[in-house]
């Protein structure tokens, strides 16, 4: 190992002394969180009489959500004597009845195709007549083209 001249060895000493008290602080810092957390169950375990699990009684339950506020979004609990309107589903509501005039009717649409007065179209030929048989000697073969498929 090199020989370190004074500046390094001040440099390094520094350097895990700033460690030192970092670690020192985060073990602090887990310490305080650990006894919080000891303090909590403490406090949790101390008045449980019996061995109550489960859900709360209904009644208990309806008195405790009486009065809580509900989360943003969501609307208040109707408690109104009118009697209950048609329940309806998720969606749009309906448009508001204006007292504007009826919106213009609109027309038929479009107009039926007009009957041809005329002949019916001519009757075209059979097609394209097949092709004549040739008495001329083949044409001469171009190549060995692509090789055949091999399954």
């Amino acid at each position: 190992m090199p020989r370190l001249n004074l500046n390094d060895l001040q440099d390094l000493i520094k350097g895990y002394k700033a460690e030192l008290r970092k670690l020192e602080f985060q073990v602090g810092e887990v310490k305080g969180t650990i006894s919080d957390l000891e303090k909590d169950l403490k406090k949790k375990s101390k008045p449980s009489t019996g061995k109550k699990r489960g859900r709360p009684a209904k009644a208990a339950s309806a008195a405790k959500t009486s009065g809580k506020k509900r989360g943003p979004g969501r609307p208040p609990k109707a408690a109104s004597a009118e009697a209950p309107a048609k329940k309806r589903g998720p969606g749009r509501p309906p448009k508001a009845a204006s007292t504007e005039a009826p919106a213009k009717k609109r027309g038929p649409g479009r107009p039926p195709k007009a009957a041809s007065t005329e002949a019916p179209a001519k009757k075209r030929g059979p097609g394209r007549p097949p092709k004549a048989a040739s008495t001329e000697a083949p044409a001469k073969k171009r190549g060995p083209g692509r090789p055949p498929k091999s399954a």
